[in-house]
C-alpha cells in the first residue's frame, strides 16, 4: 500500500507536468491570429424568372393530367369492372 506522501508526491509531480506540458504545447503551437475570410451569400429572392417556351412548349404533353387507358376503368385500384 502506498502512504500518504508518496500519493502527494504522485498528486504533485503529475499536476507539475501537466501544468509544464501546457505552457510548452502553447509555446510551440501558438494559435496567433484566428480570423478567416467567409463568403458572402446573395439573399434568395421570392420571384421566379419567366420560364422558356422552348423548354415548356405550350403545344407539349402535360405530365400532370391523369391517364386512363381504355373505357370504364375503376376508381380504386383492384376493383372488378362489369365486363
Amino acid at each position: 500500500m502506498l502512504k500518504q506522501s508518496e500519493i502527494a508526491t504522485i498528486i504533485l509531480v503529475a499536476a507539475l507536468a501537466l501544468g509544464a506540458s501546457f505552457f510548452l504545447a502553447n509555446l510551440i503551437i501558438s494559435p496567433g491570429e484566428r480570423k478567416q475570410d467567409v463568403l458572402k451569400v446573395q439573399a434568395i429572392d421570392t420571384s421566379f424568372p419567366e420560364i422558356d417556351d422552348s423548354i415548356f412548349p405550350d403545344k407539349g404533353l402535360n405530365p400532370t393530367q391523369q391517364v386512363r387507358i381504355g373505357e370504364n376503368n375503376p376508381d380504386a385500384p383492384f376493383q372488378q369492372s362489369d365486363n
